[in-house]
């Protein structure tokens, strides 16, 4: 009866995760509703499950089932909650990394997103309303602010950290209907090689703003005035990798 028992396990511990996760799962709140989208699982034929909670780490319930796309919709949400996204494979993989967005309190806002360029600076003054540094995770966000943030995380021989990865995605939500300047403070700390292009596009993929960044071993600042939920996109054009230190608010 014993040995019975353990080919059980071994069976269903072999038969679990043997798909492939979804990976680079993303969530944002718009408009009402929190907009999903994920990478395939590198196992073909697989349709995927989505899972939320209200607490980092789950518990998670099934919201969604056997879907084909790369994306969902959750418009069965509350105002004022933050809800923690993962999605499986055929049931079977593990969880693909958690994803999170911010609900504000009336459930509004959001509206349609928007990112127009405002310019580019080595220095100045930015972050009067919130900050968030890589690592170290320094200063605060608005409270209109839902924040994902990707990529592994460095530091420079001066002992400034940084996000790496290319491409590195972050998913911003601003979750009122104003617009508001966003900043992304990049310096090239350890080299003079790197060159590396900022993309904003909305939720769906749709490409809002594109601007190339290089020579900048002593930081630079770009900024835009944006609205709503936007994914926020550095993709290395040259060197180790694309980098990125802070994302600052005004």
């Amino acid at each position: 009866m014993k040995r019975f028992l353990l080919l059980i396990a071994f069976v269903a511990l072999s038969t679990f995760g043997q798909y492939a996760p979804a990976s680079n799962l993303l969530a944002a709140f718009s408009s009402s509703q929190v907009a999903l989208s994920w990478d395939a699982s590198s196992t073909s034929g697989v349709t995927y499950n989505v899972y939320r909670g209200t607490a980092s780490g789950g518990p998670y319930i099934q919201i969604a089932s056997n879907i084909a796309a790369l994306s969902y919709t959750d418009a069965t949400i509350a105002s004022g909650v933050t809800y923690y996204y993962v999605v499986r494979a055929n049931e079977e993989s593990v969880n693909s990394n958690e994803a999170s967005a911010v609900v504000p309190s009336g459930g509004g806002g959001g509206g349609s997103a928007t990112a127009s360029f405002v310019g580019s600076a080595t220095s100045g003054t930015f972050g009067t309303a919130g900050s968030w540094t890589a690592g170290t995770r320094q200063g605060s966000l608005p409270s209109y602010v839902g924040l994902t943030t990707t990529g592994k995380v460095g530091a420079f021989g001066t002992g400034v950290t940084y996000w790496y990865g290319s491409p590195l995605p972050f998913v911003l939500n601003l979750n009122d209907s104003n617009p508001h300047q966003v900043t992304i403070y990049a310096i090239d700390g350890d080299s003079a090689a790197r060159a590396e292009t900022i993309t904003i596009t909305t939720i769906g993929g749709t490409v809002l703003d594109t601007e190339s960044i290089s020579a900048f071993r002593k930081g630079v600042y770009d900024s835009w005035t944006i609205t709503g939920g936007v994914v926020i996109t550095i993709t290395r054009t040259a060197g180790a990798n694309a980098v990125a230190t802070k994302i600052l608010f005004d």
